[in-house]
């Protein structure tokens, strides 16, 4: 994903900058820092990229279940705990969580299992 960002400029000409950004798919970030994934590694690659834009994280969250990639390992637990963090990142830049309902039309078990609506009720801010 950072490859993508610095090697493509043509992004920079839209009114704001984005990328989807999920720590889980780019090891060897881990589910405990979900938000400086975020903080100190995708939001500098897109300032770098294209000054001066807008900002946003346009797509991030972390699988309840499906496989392993790296040190990411998908289940509700580590859903939770990465949404935390993803929260904590929220502060300071727009960031849209993937996906409100689980997506059982999709093959590939990960991708069917970012649902966040009913697994955060009673979620708590812990930032």
């Amino acid at each position: 994903m950072m490859n993508f960002i610095r090697d493509n400029r043509s992004m920079c000409d839209a009114d704001f900058a984005g990328a989807n950004a999920h720590a889980f798919y780019d090891p060897p970030s881990t589910l405990s820092n979900t938000d400086k994934f975020i903080s100190n590694t995708v939001l500098p690659a897109l300032r770098n990229t294209c000054p001066g834009k807008p900002l946003f994280i346009t797509e991030s969250g972390w699988p309840s279940c499906g496989g392993q990639v790296g040190a990411g390992v998908a289940s509700v637990n580590d859903e939770l705990v990465a949404l935390q963090g993803l929260n904590c990142a929220a502060q300071s830049v727009n960031l849209y969580g993937f996906e409100c309902d689980d997506q059982l039309w999709k093959s590939d078990d990960n991708e069917t299992s970012f649902e966040m609506w009913v697994k955060i009720q009673g979620f708590v801010d812990s930032c």
